[in-house]
């Protein structure tokens, strides 16, 4: 789907979030029309025309930053140029497990910035209300010359700030040669548990871990004006689960442990289901 039509879909939302991330997902591949009227909005006032046009801030690229009132607790997102976001928030001490991902579409106007999607607990602590999945609102969020972004977030009884600073590899070309090998898990997993994902130079990608998932897909560039690739994997063989496809938006950077463009970071979800994650690096 083109940018245009994304972009189209996003304005929409500022009259409604009746639909569901997975519903939004299915009504793009129908088009703009059909979208906005199954989920309720298409009656907005349009553009205000070139004299009272405002300048959107460009939000595309991958956010780190602070998340909660200590700052102790870590925030990664990426975001695509359609608006559609994925990521982390790191657990809040060494005795939590409160890991979360989260996943939506993002509003952007002017600089104001606010979105809607959904929060996964990924760890063992479920959210305070009880879920697993929790309904995920952005809300007081601002955006300053596509450097940094600060922006309240409420899910499932959790309420905290985030702020974050544009990650300098962001601008670096995408491209699935550069993307292309074997990563394995990074850091190791201390009980001992491997997972790999291996991509080819025309994007097919195959993920495998050690107690048998196996997942095949494939891996795209939407755009080369910022370090963010898409893609989708369907998982088969997994003990105890259903073969669900997952997608979601991926980003490489320099690993820790030293090399350039050898780490690789996916993070995405099989819609309200069940969220992914892999961090991992190649040699």
């Amino acid at each position: 789907m083109s940018n245009r039509i994304r972009t189209e879909v996003a304005a929409s939302l500022k009259m409604t979030n009746r639909c569901s991330i997975g519903t939004l997902v299915r009504l793009w591949a129908i088009g703009t029309a059909a979208a906005l009227s199954a989920c309720g909005g298409g009656n907005g006032s349009g553009s205000r025309g070139d004299a009272g046009a405002v300048v959107n801030e460009n939000p595309a690229g991958s956010w780190i930053g602070s998340f909660g009132i200590d700052g102790l607790r870590e925030i990664e997102l990426l975001i695509d140029r359609s608006g559609y976001f994925v990521g982390s928030v790191s657990a809040s001490g060494a005795a939590a497990d409160d890991t979360r991902l989260v996943e939506g579409f993002a509003i952007v106007d002017g600089n104001n910035f606010s979105a809607f999607g959904n929060a996964f607990a990924t760890g063992s602590a479920a959210f305070p209300s009880g879920e697993r999945v929790a309904a995920l609102t952005i809300a007081f969020g601002e955006l300053r010359s596509s450097m940094t972004l600060t922006a309240v977030f409420s899910a499932g009884g959790e309420q905290a700030k985030a702020s974050t600073s544009f990650v300098r590899s962001s601008g670096l070309v995408p491209s699935l040669a550069a993307l292309s090998g074997i990563y394995t898990l990074y850091p190791a997993n201390p009980i001992g548990s491997t997972a790999t994902v291996a991509i080819d130079s025309a994007g097919v990608a195959t993920y495998n871990t050690s107690d048998g998932c196996v997942g095949n897909g494939s891996f795209s560039v939407p755009t080369t004006s910022v370090n963010i690739y898409r893609w989708a994997l369907t998982g088969t063989q997994c003990p105890g689960r259903p073969t669900r496809t997952y997608s979601g938006l991926a980003r490489i950077d320099a690993s820790p442990s030293g090399g350039n463009d050898n780490r690789l970071t996916m993070y995405g979800s099989s819609g309200a289901e069940q969220a992914f994650s892999f961090v991992g690096t190649k040699p």
